[in-house]
């Protein structure tokens, strides 16, 4: 049976459209407009009245971030860290979950206290800082992955994700002799596919983010990730120092005095910010189901 919409439903979700639309097209120009500063000629975007359209297209700025050593070296840190912590960071966490959704767990309780006082307070950032340097993972890989393995707040929408699941399949599949790995295994995990996806998709934009790590406990540049790399030349001026190291590792002194007729330091600041958020916005949509499926399963049930 059809239902006719009133003229005021009808309306109603016109308007809705509309300001959905419009909420939309300012949630996407901060990204077009880094994409039209970059495809424009650098010496041409310092004059200003860019905004829809380049006016010089050049691709000059994305060319010369490319042909930086230093760009690949952060780039292939972020996906190797994306690579390597979401699954052991959903294993570890996963594993904490079901001892902790488990009633016969006795001392899951005082832990659920004992982890939520983490999540309130910190001990302070000199502290972190002198307890990785007594791990010995300053200046590591591993500082990006170890410190973060575990999260309590994953573990805690995990767990309600386990809650979920009826009991009667614990019951039955404990009859027929199997143990609580191979429930973890073969029903937990495969029952809660799009709760894990939700929370890799979150784990994995997390470990891209991040510019804190790599820029207070890593000095070795061989080791700094992407966003610490558009951080450094956003904040501190790399785009100036990389220009000079290319100028003596790469490029002859005539090259990059031609180059720098076509691009400045703002214009690669905007080509280094979208080259980026590339991989995250190209990733996204094909994750979207399991993002809506998922996002709201640690809310179903305490």
């Amino acid at each position: 049976m059809q239902f006719r919409r009133t003229t005021g439903e009808k309306a109603y979700a016109v308007i809705n459209a509309i300001l959905l639309g419009a909420f939309a097209l300012l949630c996407l120009y901060p990204f077009w407009y880094l994409a039209v500063i970059s495809f424009n000629d650098g010496m041409d975007s310092a004059r200003g009245g860019l905004y829809f359209w380049p006016r010089i297209l050049s691709i000059e700025n994305i060319k010369t971030i490319l042909e930086w050593n230093v760009f690949f070296d952060a780039l292939g840190i972020s996906f190797l860290r994306v690579i390597v912590y979401v699954p052991l960071h959903l294993l570890v966490t996963s594993l904490a979950a079901y001892a902790m959704s488990r009633k016969e767990f006795i001392a899951r309780k005082f832990l659920a206290t004992y982890m939520l006082i983490t999540m309130l307070f910190g001990g302070g950032l000199i502290p972190y800082y002198l307890v990785l340097k007594d791990l010995n993972l300053i200046n590591r890989f591993w500082v990006y992955i170890i410190p973060g393995l575990f999260s309590v707040w994953s573990m805690i929408v995990m767990r309600t994700s386990f809650y979920s699941i009826p009991e009667s399949i614990f019951e039955s599949v404990r009859i027929d002799g199997a143990d609580d790995f191979r429930i973890y295994t073969q029903f937990v995990l495969p029952l809660s596919l799009p709760m894990l996806a939700t929370l890799a998709l979150f784990a994995a934009v997390g470990q891209w983010n991040d510019w804190f790590a790599g820029a207070f406990f890593v000095t070795n540049r061989k080791l700094v990730p992407l966003q610490t790399f558009v951080q450094y030349m956003l904040v501190r001026g790399g785009a100036d120092d990389l220009i000079a190291a290319a100028n003596k590792a790469q490029m002859d002194k005539a090259a990059v005095g031609a180059n720098l007729k076509r691009f400045t330091s703002n214009s690669l600041k905007f080509t280094s910010v979208l080259l980026a958020s590339l991989p995250i916005i190209l990733v996204y949509p094909f994750l979207q189901k399991y993002f809506i499926k998922g996002v709201m399963i640690g809310s179903i049930k305490g």
